[in-house]
């Protein structure tokens, strides 16, 4: 019994070394709820998400992995790829941790997307919490030089006769080694 046109057999759509691997994939695999959060890609800053992506990739791998970092970004600035799909086609090299880091990326996507400046607000916490650290050092070396200062005056005043000489010697280093420190500090955080 012959088929139309005299061919037997099946289609390929409905043979299965031709079918879609990633569909079937999808369908039999668990996916994190952030995956279903509404992200706008338009809005988000993608300079900023990049950075993050290539940090948290070279985190998680122990390595950085350009290659595998464009074809993320990649992903993500094209409008067709959808959060699923992207994770079937990072699960081979990200194994494990696909999961982990889809569930942040997709956060972080959302986050950005209701942000009027397109970065995520946990990276905005980040930065305000390092420049926060960054100003209490400052003031604790200012304290420090006060400190040195005030003792090196007081020691000063102190006849020589009384034993101050090598103290003041001493408060002299120390006051050297403060200030050298303070504009080491200053150099490396950018102010001078």
């Amino acid at each position: 019994m012959a088929g139309v046109g005299g061919f037997r057999g099946v289609s390929a759509a409905q043979d299965v070394r031709f079918s879609n691997k990633s569909k079937a994939a999808m369908k039999k695999m668990k996916f994190p709820t952030e995956l279903d959060l509404p992200v706008d890609r338009d809005k988000v800053n993608w300079t900023v998400m990049k950075e993050w992506v290539a940090k948290r990739v070279t985190e998680l791998l122990g390595i950085e992995e350009e290659v595998l970092i464009s074809m993320i970004h990649n992903h993500l600035i094209d409008q067709r790829t959808g959060p699923k799909e992207m994770h079937v086609e990072l699960l081979p090299f990200l194994e494990k941790n696909t999961s982990l880091f889809m569930k942040e990326l997709w956060a972080m996507l959302h986050s950005a997307s209701s942000n009027e400046s397109g970065v995520p607000q946990q990276l905005l916490d980040a930065k305000q919490q390092e420049l926060r650290e960054r100003r209490e050092r400052e003031a604790a070396i200012q304290v420090r030089h006060k400190n040195v200062r005030q003792r090196a005056r007081w020691c000063s005043a102190v006849p020589a006769s009384a034993g101050c000489g090598v103290c003041l010697q001493r408060l002299g280093a120390a006051a050297a080694a403060v200030i050298e420190g303070t504009a080491r500090m200053q150099r490396h955080l950018g102010f001078v």
